[in-house]
């Protein structure tokens, strides 16, 4: 199971893998007793901070993680995903017909997560670099 550390951990990890700058905040939410995690990110030192761009990026822990194109993302070729799958069958009360229903056996998030959060950093990266491409430029274009 996927913790809320393993989560952090991950980002983080692939945050230095592309040299963005993370500066990390962790707290519960006392009404909702949620964890939460809030990160700012910036290309460059520490020093220079101020005169570059900066983004935030933040979640809150407190439902199952799934992958971002849902259970089918997870597999992508169908004789693959039938051996993952388990199928199980049942007849329906109402009218005593065959009903078969796929079931996810378990989603693993720690085999694809680690990939989905730098593709998340590499999008930071084309933020930040699009944000100090205007603030340099004065332009969008």
């Amino acid at each position: 199971m996927l913790t809320y550390e393993d989560m952090t951990g991950y980002f983080l990890k692939a945050a230095s893998g592309f040299e963005i700058a993370t500066h990390p905040e962790y707290w519960v939410n006392a009404r909702s007793l949620e964890r939460e995690f809030a990160c700012t990110c910036h290309m460059g030192s520490c020093e220079e901070a101020e005169t570059q761009s900066s983004c935030t990026l933040s979640f809150t822990w407190s439902t199952p993680i799934w992958h971002p194109q849902g259970m089918r993302g997870l597999h992508d070729e169908l004789h693959y995903r039938t051996g993952r799958l388990a199928q199980r069958r049942y007849r329906a009360i109402e009218d005593d017909e065959v009903i078969d229903e796929i079931v996810a056996d378990n989603p693993r998030p720690e085999d694809w997560l680690p990939t989905v959060l730098e593709d998340v950093c590499q999008d930071i990266m084309k933020v930040l670099e699009a944000l100090d491409s205007v603030h340099t430029t004065g332009s969008l274009n």
